[in-house]
Parts: C-alpha cells; sequence; structure tokens
C-alpha cells in the first residue's frame, strides 16, 4: 500500500500531477476554492477494480461524489452514497487498457472550511481503507442512539489478511476473506 497526501491541488484531469494505482490510498483535501480533485489511474483490460471515497478527520468531506471518466472527460461510472455515512464506493471493469481520471467532489458546501477525504483503489471486488477510512464510515455525524448527544455503545472490529488461505477466526478456524464473524468468533 502506498500513501499520498495531496500536497498542492489535484487539479482536474490531465494537469493533474497525482496518479494512483492499485492498493494506494490517498488523503486529500477540499475547498471553497477547489471543489474537485483528480487522480489519473491506469487500468488494464478485463480486470476490476474496487475504488472507495470516504470522508476522514474532524472537518471530513461531507457527502462525498466520486466518478471515474475516460481520458476525453466521459463518465463512466459515478457513485453518491455507496457506503454508509454518505460516502462513495463502486466497482468497476475497465473495458481497455489505459489512463483514466478519479474525480472527488462533494453534495456538502466546504465553507471556508477545508474538508478531508480518502480515497482508495484496489483490484478485485473489496475495498480496503486504512484506519482514518474506517472510522469516517463509523463517524457520519449523525447520532447513534434516540436522542443527540446520548452516550451509545458501539461494537466493530477490523482484520487485515494478506494472503486470504491464511485468515482465520480467533480460535484458529479457517474463514473467507470478507465473512461476517459472530460476536464469538471475532
Amino acid at each position: 500500500m502506498t500513501l499520498t497526501i495531496e500536497a498542492d491541488d489535484a487539479a482536474e484531469y490531465d494537469s493533474t500531477v497525482y496518479s494512483v494505482t492499485d492498493g494506494d490510498i490517498v488523503r486529500g483535501t477540499l475547498s471553497s476554492s477547489d471543489l474537485r480533485d483528480a487522480y489519473r489511474i491506469n487500468l488494464v483490460g478485463g480486470l476490476s477494480y474496487t475504488i472507495s471515497l470516504v470522508g476522514i478527520g474532524m472537518d471530513l468531506l461531507e457527502d462525498p461524489i466520486l466518478t471515474l471518466v475516460n481520458s476525453e472527460g466521459g463518465t463512466l461510472k459515478a457513485d453518491d452514497d455507496g457506503l454508509p455515512g454518505f460516502n462513495s464506493n463502486f466497482t468497476y471493469e475497465a473495458l481497455e487498457t489505459g489512463d483514466y481520471f478519479l474525480i472527488v467532489a462533494s453534495l456538502g458546501d466546504p465553507g471556508s472550511e477545508s474538508r478531508h477525504y480518502g480515497l482508495s483503489v484496489d483490484s478485485g471486488l473489496i475495498s480496503n481503507f486504512d484506519a482514518l477510512m474506517g472510522a469516517g464510515v463509523i463517524d457520519s455525524r449523525q447520532s447513534w442512539s434516540d436522542m443527540r448527544g446520548a452516550g451509545a455503545t458501539i461494537t466493530y472490529a477490523f482484520r487485515e489478511t494478506v494472503d486470504s488461505s491464511a485468515a482465520h477466526d480467533a480460535n484458529g478456524t479457517p474463514v473467507e476473506t470478507g465473512e461476517v464473524l459472530s460476536g464469538g468468533q471475532e
């Protein structure tokens, strides 16, 4: 996994200086003067890619929109709200090998504040998040209880598996990668 932090604006389409590839995670920022970011990506024809966009941190990008466009700017796939917390996620099978662009935008108004996001690209059907992206999906700025401000108990788990044939639960029983575990197995 390569982590890229957007230091300068990820300008639109072919003028962007940023590129991503399979396994990469990007941390970027949108503001009122920078309403869209673009990342170049080279996709291999016949392969599927899962791409996710999540608002992260205290000043998270609210209601992010993720769009994949071809080199001419034509939309191939887009998502708004494919993940909890109004975050975005889609899987796309590339028809041909070539350069494409991922466009990051938001339905929310960033106002005068900078709003932060995480972007991940993975070959296959499963997205991989870093801790900030995982927290961004869980923390959607919505109340977890009947009364806003009241406490709530949340139980969740993360599991990282490099070799899916080596995935085991806490008792050593083999499990399939992506399998939902019960409370006793975690």
